[in-house]
C-alpha cells in the first residue's frame, strides 16, 4: 500500500513555501469553517514562522463570546504587528461594545473585506431585523482601504453613513436584500459599488426598493430556503427590478439554494 513520503521543505524558496501556506490556509476559510489552520506549523523554524504567520493572520474571525472577543480586540490595540497583517475580518459585535471597541476597524490599516456579525442572543424570531449599532458607521465610512463589505443578518441603518474615507470603488457588498434602504443606498452610490450579492428570503414581501446602478456591473441572487416546505416554491426577480436590471445591463446570477 501507498505510504505518505515526507519530503524536505529546506530546497524550496520562499515563495513556494508561501504559495502551500495560502492553500492550506484557504481550506480552512471554506464554508462556514472560518479558522486559522493548527498552530503548530508556526513552531517548526523561525523561517516556517516568518512566511506562515502574516498568511495566518491575513483573515481572522472573531464570532465567538464576549469576552474572546474582547480578549481579540485588546491584542489588535497592542500590537501593531498583527494590524499589518489583517486583510480579512469577521467579527461579531456586542450590544454591550464601547466606541473604541468599534472603533477598532479604523486601526486595521490593510483591511479589504470586513463580514459583520451582530449579537442576536435576545432574538426570538428567524431572521429578525438588527439594528446597525450608529457606533458602527463611522469606523465603516473610515476603513481606508474598504474593498468588500458584508452583513451576514439582515440589518436596519437608521442613520447616514458619514462620508466615507476610501474613494476607489467597492468591489463587492453582500446582505440580505431587505436591507438596502436609503441610508446604506446612499453609502453603496457613493462608494460606486460595482457586484452586490444579494440573500433573498422566501418568506418576505418582494423588495421594492432602489438599488445603487450608476457603477454595478453583476447582481448575485442567493434564494434562502428557511425550512424544508420551501423546496418547492420558485422566486423570480419582481417586475420593476428586472426592468432596472435590463435598462442598467447589470449581470444576473441566480444561487439556487442557499441553505
Amino acid at each position: 500500500p501507498s505510504q505518505l513520503v515526507a519530503l524536505p521543505y529546506h530546497g524550496l524558496s520562499d515563495e513556494i513555501l508561501a504559495q502551500i501556506f495560502e492553500e492550506l490556509h484557504s481550506s480552512y476559510q471554506e464554508g462556514s469553517r472560518v479558522h486559522v489552520p493548527p498552530p503548530q506549523y508556526l513552531l517548526v523554524s523561525k523561517r516556517l514562522h516568518n512566511i506562515a504567520r502574516p498568511i495566518w493572520l491575513s483573515v481572522i474571525s472573531v464570532q465567538g463570546t464576549l469576552a474572546a472577543t474582547n480578549r481579540f480586540l485588546a491584542k489588535l490595540l497592542t500590537d501593531p504587528t498583527i494590524r499589518n497583517f489583517v486583510r480579512g475580518l469577521g467579527i461579531k459585535f456586542f450590544r454591550s461594545f464601547t466606541q473604541s471597541q468599534f472603533a477598532i476597524l479604523t486601526v486595521l490599516d490593510n483591511l479589504r473585506r470586513l463580514t459583520v456579525h451582530l449579537d442576536d442572543s435576545g432574538s426570538r424570531r428567524l431572521n429578525a431585523k438588527k439594528s446597525l449599532p450608529p457606533m458602527l458607521l463611522e469606523p465603516i465610512a473610515n476603513c481606508p482601504r474598504l474593498e468588500e463589505l458584508s452583513f451576514s443578518q439582515l440589518v436596519e441603518v437608521h442613520s447616514r453613513i458619514p462620508q466615507p474615507v476610501n474613494k476607489r470603488p467597492l468591489q463587492s457588498f453582500t446582505a440580505p436584500v431587505h436591507s438596502i434602504n436609503k441610508a446604506l443606498l446612499e453609502y453603496l452610490t457613493v462608494r460606486r459599488v460595482k457586484k452586490l450579492r444579494l440573500t433573498v428570503f422566501l418568506n418576505h414581501e418582494p423588495f421594492t426598493g432602489d438599488l445603487p446602478w450608476d457603477h454595478l456591473t453583476t447582481i448575485v441572487f442567493d434564494i434562502a430556503l428557511l425550512q424544508d416546505n420551501d423546496q418547492g416554491i420558485t422566486w423570480s426577480v419582481p417586475d420593476t427590478l428586472a426592468r432596472q436590471v435590463r435598462v442598467n445591463r447589470v449581470s444576473r446570477i441566480f444561487r439556487l439554494p442557499l441553505i
